[in-house]
């Protein structure tokens, strides 16, 4: 009995000691808390409080709720390493509210919300690195990208603890795309390609077409994109149910941005002179238009 008494107590200990992924040192340093809570968006997704004053109230968690369904909350140390990691689901009980406690010293603190029921891996909280301006310290993959929100910030803890409210920045844009007329009559699937920024294409979207759709018009493709900087080509491609492809139609000089709709209307049938036209739609910003 002494021994099974020992074995439990020493598998407690070892099931405690591994609970957080923290190194033990022989001499602990000083912890201070650190508090956040991720109350509203700077483009207004969900309403912001009319007293100006963000609160956790139950209004304003059931607007943040709405608007995303996951929070990603990172702290990177001087030597660029994470430092802990935390993560939340819209269902959780605490959505919007982060506590930590690290040493004193100098931190980037990331959060990131995503809009969306499935997770495909949008971070990747390992080593920073500094040189990566645009997406230090989280690297993003996607497919197809969701709505994703982001901010980060230095932080310099001293001997106190830190309260602070965080709004969120929209770091995706949105392409959306009206096709006028009719689609090829034997058209059962859609892939939409544009350049990926380093030097490739990809496919950010495809979607099956019906017989319904083939007699919509005008028939419309809605998606989120990372986009920003020079104009690019996005290409439609269009495939029979055999996968063979049927009709291809370049869209040129493009532009996307971060929190702002960019819209283009136009004709797919090869026409002579037949152009999308591109508008900028401001849900988000100010919207964009351009013909096809």
């Amino acid at each position: 009995m002494k021994a099974l008494i020992l074995f439990s107590s020493i598998a407690c200990l070892f099931l405690f000691s591994c609970k957080k992924d923290h190194q033990n040192n022989t001499t602990k340093p000083q912890m201070y808390q650190l508090s956040y809570s991720v109350t509203s968006f700077s483009q207004q997704v969900g309403p912001i409080n009319a007293t100006g004053q963000k609160t956790n109230s139950l209004a304003v968690n059931a607007s943040l709720k709405d608007s995303i369904d996951r929070l990603y909350f990172c702290v990177y140390n001087t030597s660029n390493n994470k430092s802990d990691f935390i993560t939340q689901s819209s269902s959780d009980p605490n959505f919007g509210t982060f506590r930590d406690s690290v040493p004193a010293g100098a931190y980037i603190v990331a959060f990131v919300g995503v809009k969306g029921p499935n997770d495909y891996g949008y971070l990747n909280p390992t080593a920073r690195n500094p040189s990566d301006a645009t997406w230090s310290p989280l690297t993003f993959s996607f497919s197809p990208p969701e709505e994703i929100f982001k901010k980060t910030f230095a932080l310099n803890v001293s001997a106190s603890a830190t309260t602070q409210h965080v709004i969120l920045d929209r770091i995706v844009g949105q392409l959306q795309i009206n096709i006028t007329d009719a689609l090829p009559f034997n058209a059962a699937l859609v892939k939409v390609q544009f350049p990926d920024g380093a030097g490739g294409n990809y496919t950010p979207y495809q979607k099956t077409i019906t017989a319904a759709d083939r007699a919509t018009t005008p028939y419309q493709l809605t998606f989120f994109n990372l986009k920003s900087g020079a104009p690019f080509t996005v290409t439609l491609n269009f495939y029979d149910a055999q996968n063979v492809l049927v009709l291809t139609k370049a869209i040129p000089n493009v532009t996307c941005s971060p929190n702002t709709k960019t819209i283009l209307t136009g004709k797919i049938a090869p026409v002579t002179n037949s152009q999308f036209q591109i508008t900028l739609s401001s849900d988000w910003g100010t919207p964009i238009g351009k013909p096809f």
